[in-house]
């Protein structure tokens, strides 16, 4: 097994993701061996995001929102925040929420975990975000998928130049629930097609669950995503068609909206 004790804040039984998948020289005073660090499959790296709201007639969303990140990511968020005050920290929290949504509120914001090196990094806080949903006459129309609202394309070009490299697998579990305003409810609430492992050789899956409450109140949206299944994080130039079509398929799914109608 491989350990990074000098990474503090590398969860036990990890090394920092640019020592996985590497050669490594295991010496003692007999002889010595040539091993490979193991890489880290995506469900040691998870988003798992839960967010419990609101929605007005309109369009504006509030409510509660917790974030926690493991594995690698929870490293990256602690290695940024560690040496800063909590003011800049809550700062820096602000920003990403307003590069997504540009007239969204942050307030009541903690953030647990920050140095401790054993437990995984948290965000919770309240967000208000004046239309979220459109309103166009009797409907409102409206992403579910809160947490990808806004990320945009990841690959946008249809050449490539270079390999393409993620620096690890990871993983996202998302819950979200809406309660909807008095008197509108979707025309229907259709899952969007999913991404078996299958259709991918095994490299990544998407599945996404919308569910409406017997009394048409309540949505809930799940949302169940991996990429780097079988250590698969670095690609050819020549296989660049293919990652492109498969984050275009993502996109796709994740801008799924739903309409809301008054009767």
């Amino acid at each position: 097994r491989f350990y990074d004790p000098g990474a503090r804040f590398v969860p036990f039984g990890m090394v920092v993701w640019w020592e996985e998948d590497q050669d490594a020289l295991l010496i003692d005073n007999k002889m010595a061996v040539w091993a490979r660090t193991p890489l880290a499959p995506p469900e040691k790296s998870a988003r798992k995001r839960t967010g419990r709201f609101k929605l007005s007639e309109d369009g504006t969303l509030e409510g509660d929102v917790r974030l926690e990140f493991t594995g690698h990511l929870s490293y990256a968020h602690k290695l940024s925040n560690y040496e800063n005050s909590s003011v800049q920290q809550e700062e820096a929290l602000k920003s990403e929420v307003k590069e997504l949504f540009a007239a969204g509120e942050v307030t009541d914001i903690h953030i647990e975990n920050v140095n401790e090196p054993k437990k995984n990094f948290v965000y919770t806080f309240k967000i208000k975000i004046p239309g979220y949903a459109q309103r166009t006459g009797k409907r409102l129309l409206v992403r579910p998928g809160f947490f990808e609202h806004g990320t945009g394309a990841r690959f946008t070009s249809n050449e490539r130049r270079y390999d393409v490299y993620f620096k690890y697998p990871w993983s996202d579990e998302d819950d979200v629930v809406i309660e909807l305003p008095l008197g509108f409810a979707p025309d229907n609430a259709e899952n969007p097609a999913p991404i078996t492992p299958a259709m991918t050789q095994g490299v990544s899956g998407l599945d996404i669950k919308i569910r409406l409450s017997e009394d048409k109140r309540i949505l809930t949206y799940h949302r169940s995503f991996f990429f780097g299944g079988k250590g698969a994080i670095f690609f050819s130039k020549t296989t660049y068609p293919s990652i492109k079509e498969i984050f275009t398929r993502i996109r796709t799914a994740d801008d799924h909206s739903l309409a809301l109608r008054q009767p």
